[in-house]
């Protein structure tokens, strides 16, 4: 959700140079710790650089807001009964690919401070790598939910208000339901 937050946070319409700064600052910091907690549970500095890094990323979307992302999984959740962090592992590689075309410069950004990338790497694709490290759900249907309900979520999240502050314009649930269909 933190990784979310600030990724979301660099392209979101409420975006700001601070934000900015707070995003591209707490990046490196949770794809270091989130791996660094698994494997070593009991290190402080691991934790302490977690919490860090979690406190900044709530900042960032206090100011900058989240966009379709979190509208997608604000809809996953209350429809599907799915836990938020869950939804947010996900869907954010998913919608990272949506998004794209319109906020490339952002992508780029954060892909410029992501720890230990290769030359070849996308953002999606380290976004990717850093799921199977953390050996987390990666499709929809592996979080138990049914693709039924999935027309569902589409037209529940065309409701949300993340959808104000996307960058990409989204007015057709049958986008929403595309994208959905992909993460399943």
């Amino acid at each position: 959700n933190a990784l979310a937050h600030v990724l979301e946070g660099l392209y979101s319409l409420q975006r700001t140079p601070i934000t900015d700064a707070l995003c591209l600052h707490t990046i490196p910091l949770l794809v270091r710790s989130l791996p660094a907690v698994l494997e070593h549970p009991h290190s402080v500095t691991a934790r302490a650089d977690l919490m860090t890094a979690a406190h900044l990323a709530g900042r960032v979307i206090a100011n900058a807001r989240t966009a379709l992302h979190h509208a997608m999984c604000h809809a996953i959740g209350s429809r599907c009964g799915v836990g938020h962090g869950e939804a947010n592992a996900v869907m954010l590689p998913h919608v990272l690919a949506f998004n794209a075309q319109q906020v490339q410069t952002a992508l780029d950004q954060a892909l410029a401070v992501w720890p230990d990338r290769q030359p070849h790497d996308t953002l999606v694709s380290c976004v990717q790598t850093l799921q199977v490290r953390l050996k987390i759900a990666r499709r929809l249907r592996d979080l138990g939910i049914a693709r039924e309900q999935l027309k569902a979520v589409a037209h529940q999240v065309m409701g949300e208000r993340g959808l104000y502050f996307n960058p990409r314009t989204v007015t057709d649930p049958g986008e929403i339901l595309s994208l959905l269909e992909l993460a399943y």
